[in-house]
């Protein structure tokens, strides 16, 4: 029961950082669900011309 809780818990986390770092929330390019693992940052790589 605990587990399913912090699992919830980090899901409404996730959600609330995508809408404030992510350009589309509901189509991340930036904070990725990774299934079976959890959530990895995929960050953009900047180059400068």
């Amino acid at each position: 029961m605990e587990i399913e809780v912090h699992s919830e818990y980090l899901r409404v986390l996730i959600a609330q950082l995508r809408t404030k770092v992510e350009p589309v929330p509901s189509s991340p390019s930036y904070l990725i669900t990774e299934p079976w693992v959890g959530y990895r940052f995929n960050p953009v790589r900047v180059t400068r011309a």
